[in-house]
C-alpha cells in the first residue's frame, strides 16, 4: 500500500485528564515510537498499540495523564536497518517489497524533519560549509584565520606583561584592594542602588562610611542641621525617607530649597547631593507624601505643610436608641470630614447611615467606648465617628473631648467629633437630640439649673451638670415670679473678663410669670443672675447647647 501520511511528529498539550495520544502512518514495531513529556524522553509509564493493516496508525497510552500545560510529543523513529532478504531465484512477493519501501519512506520523512530544524546556507550560496574540529593539541587555543590551503589555524596566547595587585588605574583597575562591595563603590565613586540600614535622626545625621546604599529611612524626630560627609565622594546623591517629622534647618553646609527650614512629613522623600569638595549637602528634590498632598493642607511660608486642626460633621442626627436608650446612642450624618491625628490628613464620607454606639462595650472598640473600664456616673460622654483606611466607618465614645480626641481602635486612623451627652448613672444617658451642631435635652422640666433663686446681688449659677465643658453656646429659658410687687426685672448673663452680655425677664404684675429665652456663650460652664427685688423668684431651665462639630 502507498504511504500517504507525511508527518513523523505528533504534538499534544496535557490537560490532566487525557491519557491516549494517537498517531498516523505505518510502523512495524512498538519500539519505533518515542514518547516525550516536557521535553524529556520517557522510557516507561506508557504503552504503544498499532494497526498492522490499513489504515494503520496507532495510539500511545500514558499510565498517568500528563499535567495541564505539559508538552506531549509522539515521535516515529524507524531503525536505520534493512531486514528484507531476497533469495536468489526465490519468491518475490509484493508484500515484502512494499514493507521495504515503506520503511525507507519512513526514514526519508524522519530525516526531512531533522534537516528542517538545521541552519542552512541559502540555495543560491556557492559556499561549501566545512566544520573544523580542533585536534587534541589545539584545545584551549585561540582560533585564527585559515591558511592558504583552507586549513583552520590555532594559536596559543603569549603573555605580554603582568598585572599588579592591586590592579592600577592605568591597567583598568582601582589601585586599591577592597573588602566589600560598598568599599569598591566608594573607591570607584559609584552610587550603590540599594537600601541601607535605618538612620536615627540626630543634629548631624550619621551616614555609613562607606555608604551601604543610596536610600535610607530616617527614624525619630530629632532636628537635623547637618549630614555626615566622611568617606563620601563629591557628587554623591542620597535619598531619605522618614517615619516621623524631624525639622531640617537650612545652613551653610545643609542647603535646603528656598533657603527655608523644612519639617519633614512621615513618608516624605528628600534627595541631597554632596558638593563643594565634599563639604556641602544640597537639597535637589523633595517628594511630598501623597497622603499629605491629597489632604486639604496649605503650604506655609516657613516651608511646612499645615492642616486645619479640626474635623467636621454636617447634617448630624443623634438620638438615644429606641430599644436601649440608657446605654446606646444612634448617630447618622449627611457628610463627615475625618481628621487623622497623626499626620493631619483628612478623609471624607457622604450620606452615613445610622450607627449605634454602646457605652457598655469595653474598648477601645468600634461602636463601643475607647477605654476598658466603664464610664463613671455624672460625666460627659463625647461621641465620634471613626474611619479605617479602607473607608469602613464606625463610632466610638470617650471621656476625652477634642482636640485630643479618643483612643482609636486597632486599624482605625481618623475621627470626626459629633458632640457630648450627659451620663448621670450607670447606665443612664440623658435623653438628648442632636441636630447639626445643636443638642436639645428632652424634657426640660427635669433640666433646671436654678429653681426659685432670689438673689439681689450678682450670683453665679453652675451649668456643669447641664452643658459639656466644650459647648460653644447654651440656650436657656428664664422665668420670674413676683409675690409682692410688680414691675421687677431679673437678668441672666455670661461674663467674659470685664464684659457681660445677657437677657432680661420682666414681670409686670403680682403673681404672674415673666419669661424670656436667649442663647448665651458658654464661659466656664456658668451664668450669672440678679433680681430687682427679694420677693422676685428666678427659674433657669437649660433648653440645649451647641457643640464644636463643624456643623454650625
Amino acid at each position: 500500500m502507498t504511504v500517504t501520511a507525511t508527518s513523523a511528529k505528533f504534538p499534544f498539550t496535557g490537560n490532566g485528564a487525557t491519557t491516549a495520544f494517537p498517531f498516523t502512518g505505518r510502523i512495524f514495531n512498538v519500539n519505533e515510537i518515542q514518547f516525550w513529556l516536557g521535553g524529556i524522553q520517557q522510557f516507561t509509564g506508557f504503552t504503544v498499540t498499532f494497526n498492522v493493516a490499513p489504515p494503520y496508525g496507532g495510539t500511545v497510552t500514558a499510565a498517568v495523564a500528563p499535567a495541564n500545560g505539559v508538552a506531549v510529543l509522539v515521535v516515529r523513529a524507524t531503525p536505520r536497518t534493512q531486514n528484507t532478504d531476497w533469495i536468489e531465484s526465490g519468491s518475490d512477493s509484493a508484500a515484502s517489497k512494499e514493507d521495504a519501501v515503506d520503511r525507507a519512506m519512513n526514514i526519508d520523512q524522519e530525516q526531512d524533519e531533522a534537516i528542517g530544524r538545521a541552519p542552512k546556507f541559502p540555495i543560491t550560496s556557492l559556499l561549501t560549509p566545512v566544520l573544523d574540529v580542533p585536534g587534541a593539541g589545539d584545545v584551549g587555543k585561540f582560533v585564527t584565520v585559515k591558511d592558504v590551503n583552507g586549513n583552520q589555524g590555532y594559536a596559543t596566547a603569549v603573555p605580554s606583561g603582568s598585572l599588579n595587585n592591586p590592579v592600577s588605574l592605568a591597567q583598568g583597575g582601582t589601585g586599591v584592594n577592597v573588602a566589600s562591595q560598598a568599599l569598591l563603590a566608594q573607591a570607584l565613586g559609584f552610587a550603590l542602588w540599594a537600601t541601607g540600614s535605618d538612620l536615627a535622626s540626630a543634629a548631624t545625621l550619621p551616614l555609613p562610611n562607606p555608604l551601604t546604599g543610596d536610600r535610607y529611612r530616617v527614624t525619630g524626630a530629632v532636628g537635623i542641621t547637618a549630614l555626615a560627609t566622611a568617606g563620601i565622594a563629591d557628587g554623591t546623591v542620597i535619598w531619605l525617607t522618614f517615619t516621623s517629622s524631624p525639622l531640617f534647618t537650612h545652613g551653610a553646609n545643609l542647603q535646603l530649597m528656598g533657603a527655608t527650614n523644612y519639617q519633614a512629613g512621615s513618608a516624605d522623600i528628600i534627595a541631597f547631593q554632596l558638593g563643594s569638595g565634599s563639604t556641602v549637602w544640597r537639597e535637589v528634590a523633595r517628594i511630598i507624601n501623597p497622603v499629605i498632598l491629597n489632604a486639604p493642607k496649605f503650604w506655609r511660608g516657613d516651608g511646612t505643610w499645615q492642616a486645619p486642626s479640626y474635623s467636621r460633621v454636617m447634617g448630624l442626627v443623634g438620638v438615644n436608641n429606641a430599644g436601649t436608650p440608657n446605654s446606646q446612642y444612634d448617630l447618622s450624618a449627611a457628610g463627615i470630614v475625618f481628621l487623622n491625628p497623626v499626620d493631619g490628613s483628612f478623609m471624607t464620607k457622604h450620606n452615613q447611615g445610622v450607627l449605634t454606639n454602646n457605652v457598655l462595650t469595653a474598648g477601645p472598640a468600634a461602636n463601643g467606648r475607647d477605654q476598658a473600664g466603664a464610664f463613671g456616673a455624672n460625666s460627659w460622654i463625647h461621641f465620634y465617628f471613626i474611619i479605617k483606611l479602607d473607608g469602613t466607618v464606625a463610632t466610638v465614645s470617650s471621656l476625652t473631648a477634642p482636640p485630643t480626641g479618643p483612643v482609636l481602635p486597632s486599624t482605625y486612623i481618623a475621627w470626626a467629633y459629633c458632640g457630648a451627652v450627659r451620663y448621670e448613672a450607670t447606665p443612664l444617658l440623658v435623653p438628648t437630640l442632636f441636630r447639626g451642631a445643636f443638642a436639645r435635652v428632652v424634657g426640660t422640666v427635669n433640666w433646671r439649673a436654678l429653681n426659685g433663686g432670689a438673689a439681689t446681688v450678682e450670683t453665679a449659677v453652675s451649668l456643669v451638670n447641664f452643658i459639656p465643658p466644650n459647648a460653644v453656646t447654651v440656650q436657656i429659658k428664664l422665668q420670674t415670679l413676683n409675690s409682692a410687687s410688680a414691675g421687677i426685672n431679673t437678668i441672666v448673663y455670661e461674663r467674659a473678663g470685664e464684659g457681660a452680655t445677657g437677657m432680661v425677664a420682666y414681670n409686670g404684675g403680682i403673681g404672674f410669670f415673666g419669661s424670656s429665652a436667649a442663647t448665651l456663650a458658654n464661659v466656664s460652664q456658668q451664668v450669672f443672675y440678679l433680681s430687682g427685688a427679694a420677693n422676685s423668684q428666678a427659674f433657669i431651665d437649660i433648653m440645649g447647647y451647641t457643640m464644636p462639630n463643624g456643623g454650625e
